[in-house]
């Protein structure tokens, strides 16, 4: 059974070596291999871009929760487990803006959940905004890292952060 909060910081440093990097890792290089706005010329194009964009979907969702959770269980991981002070993220963040609070959302109607708020067609708005979506996580997750605590978050986190 997975350990429950709070996390040492060995545990906290190996876990976010492993699980952090790695969703930080597919956010950014899934984000780099879609286009804005895809021309799709057959089914295998629309399967795989489908693929693609739920799979950003999914990591981007996990890193708003991670960032700015709205509830967590005791066996998650939140951006606050990594300061000294349990309130240090809450501090120096800023409050989540409307492009990432409207991503979550989106991303618990149409990805995570069969509703009846899902976006029908394929209309311009239904689109992701990915050029705004990316840098702002980027900017969130290098606050977040330059502030952390270098005993609990793992170096690889800001050598990722600091690539294209």
């Amino acid at each position: 059974m997975a350990k429950m909060r709070p996390l040492s910081d060995p545990e906290l440093l190996a876990y976010s070596r492993e699980h952090l990097r790695y969703e930080l890792w597919m956010f950014l290089r899934l984000g780099g291999y879609l286009p804005e706005i895809p021309t799709l010329r057959n089914e295998h194009e629309k399967v795989v871009y489908n693929a693609l964009i739920e799979a950003f979907v999914v990591h981007l969702r996990n890193l708003i929760g991670f960032l700015y959770p709205d509830r967590f269980t005791p066996f998650d991981v939140i951006a606050g487990d990594f300061f000294s002070d349990p309130n240090g993220w809450d501090e120096i963040r800023p409050r989540i803006s409307s492009t990432l609070q409207g991503a979550r959302d989106r991303a618990h109607r149409e990805i995570a959940h069969l509703t009846t708020a899902r976006i029908a067609g394929m209309p311009p708005k239904k689109a992701w905004p990915l050029s705004s979506l990316i840098p702002e996580v980027k900017v969130l997750m290098r606050l977040f890292a330059d502030h952390a605590s270098p005993q609990r978050l793992h170096p690889l986190i800001k050598e990722l952060l600091s690539g294209p």
